[in-house]
C-alpha cells in the first residue's frame, strides 16, 4: 500500500475529478470500458430518479464514482484473492469471505435460494455445501474442495466513525466505497410478514393473498387453511399470526396447508412490513430508495453502518479499511445510504462457532484467518 500521504493527495485528485465532471467516459461508455464480469451503475442508478445527474454532480459520485473507487485500488488489490462469488440458480446472490486456506467461507445466509458455487479470483468454479449458519447473524458457513484459498485478515480494532471503508469484489477496483457511520450496535429485530389477509373469525383461513409477496411466490391461494407452520400447528388465526411474527423478514417458512381435503406443503420467504407498505404490495423498494433493499436487514445484535450504496447481492463479502484489513462482512443494504456490516470481533467469534459445531479444529498455524482473535474497541 501507498504510504498515506500519498493515498490521501491521490483521493483528493480524484473527489475533485469526480465533482468538476472532467472524466465521464465510464458514465457514458457503460460495460464495455470495465473488466469482464465487473458491474456497471450508469447514471441515476445510484440514488437519483430521471437520470438527474446530469444536471449536478450526484452525492454518489463524490464518494463513490470511478474515479474516486480507482483511489483505493492498492488498498484492495492484497484482499481481492480471499474473496468469491455466490452464484444459485446462475445468479449472482452475494459476496463470500475466505475463512482458511482449506475450503472454507463465510457469507449471507439468507441470500442462499438453492445449490451455491462459489466463482474465486481466479475464475475458477467450485460448488459450495452449506455447512451451517447462524441466524442470528444472518451468516453462513460453506465448504468447497479445495485447499489454496487466501483468508481474509480481519483488523484487531474497531474502525472509527468517519473513516474510510472499502467492499471488495473481484475486480481490481472496489465495488463500492464510502465513511463509516455509527459504531457496533444492536439493531431491533422486525416481524416477518407473509403477505394474506385471513379470515375475521379466528380461523387461519387465506381470503386474500397480497401480490408479489412470499404468500405469493409461494402459491398460496384464497380458501387455503394454513394449518402449520414450519413444523408448529396454528389452529388459529391468532396462533398462525403470533408464529409468522417470530420470524424475521428474509427467513424462509414451511407452510402446512389444507386445500380441498388435502394437504400440501409450500414453502414461503418473509417480507418486512415496512418493504410492503412502501411499495404497497407491488414488489421491492427500489423506486423510493434508489434501488432495492435486502429483504434481512434487521435483528442483528450488533452491527457496524457505513453509507456505502450497495446491492443486496454485493452483500455478504469483506468490508475493508485503508490498511486492506477486513473490518467487518457487508450484511444488509438497509436504505439509500445505510449499510450495515457485522464487525469483524463478532464475525469471528461466529465462525469459530460454526466450525466448531462442524468439527473443523482452529490451527495452530497461520493457515487460516485470526478466527476467534479478540478485537478490542478504540
Amino acid at each position: 500500500m501507498t504510504a498515506p500521504f500519498q493515498f490521501l493527495a491521490r483521493l483528493a485528485l480524484a473527489v475533485f475529478v469526480a465533482a468538476s465532471g472532467a472524466v465521464v467516459s465510464e458514465l457514458t461508455q457503460g460495460q464495455g470500458s470495465r473488466p469482464r464480469g465487473e458491474s456497471y451503475e450508469g447514471p441515476g442508478t445510484r440514488d437519483l430518479p430521471f437520470n438527474a445527474d446530469q444536471f449536478f454532480v450526484p452525492r454518489w459520485r463524490l464518494t463513490n464514482g470511478p474515479q474516486v473507487r480507482e483511489a483505493f485500488r492498492e488498498v484492495v488489490e492484497p484482499v481481492v484473492p480471499s474473496v468469491v462469488r455466490i452464484v444459485c440458480e446462475e445468479r449472482d446472490v452475494a459476496f463470500g469471505a475466505a475463512l482458511r486456506t482449506d475450503g472454507w467461507i463465510l457469507t449471507k445466509f439468507t441470500s442462499l435460494k438453492g445449490p451455491a458455487t462459489c466463482v474465486l479470483a481466479d475464475e475458477r468454479e467450485l460448488p459450495a455445501a452449506l455447512v451451517g449458519f447462524d441466524n442470528e447473524y444472518d451468516l453462513a458457513l460453506l465448504r468447497v474442495e479445495t485447499n489454496d484459498l487466501v483468508p481474509v485478515r480481519f483488523a484487531r480494532t474497531s474502525p472509527l466513525v468517519g473513516s474510510w471503508a472499502a467492499t471488495v469484489g473481484l475486480w481490481r477496483d472496489p465495488v463500492a466505497v464510502g465513511i463509516v457511520s455509527v459504531p457496533p450496535r444492536a439493531l431491533p429485530r422486525q416481524a416477518g410478514v407473509l403477505g394474506v389477509e385471513l379470515d375475521q373469525f379466528n380461523a387461519p383461513i387465506v381470503t386474500k393473498v397480497r401480490p408479489d409477496t412470499g404468500a405469493d411466490k409461494a402459491g398460496v391461494r384464497v380458501g387455503d387453511r394454513i394449518v402449520a407452520v414450519s413444523g408448529e400447528a396454528t389452529p388459529t388465526r391468532v396462533e398462525l399470526i403470533r408464529r409468522v411474527r417470530s420470524f424475521s423478514p428474509g427467513d424462509e417458512v414451511e407452510l402446512e396447508i389444507l386445500r380441498d381435503g388435502q394437504r400440501i406443503t409450500l414453502v414461503a420467504v418473509l417480507k418486512s412490513e415496512s418493504s410492503l407498505q412502501a411499495s404497497g404490495g407491488r414488489g421491492d423498494t427500489a423506486s423510493m430508495t434508489g434501488g432495492p433493499l435486502s429483504e434481512r436487514r434487521f435483528g442483528f445484535p450488533r452491527a457496524l453502518q457505513h453509507d456505502t450504496v450497495l446491492r443486496p447481492s454485493e452483500c455478504g463479502g469483506p468490508l475493508v479499511n485503508l490498511d486492506g484489513e477486513t473490518i467487518g462482512l457487508n450484511i444488509a443494504r438497509s436504505g439509500r445510504t445505510e449499510s450495515y456490516a457485522i464487525d469483524a470481533a463478532t464475525v469471528q467469534q461466529v465462525a469459530q462457532r460454526l466450525l466448531a459445531a462442524a468439527g473443523v479444529a482452529q490451527p495452530a498455524g497461520s493457515t487460516a484467518a485470526t478466527v476467534g482473535a479478540p478485537a478490542s474497541e478504540p
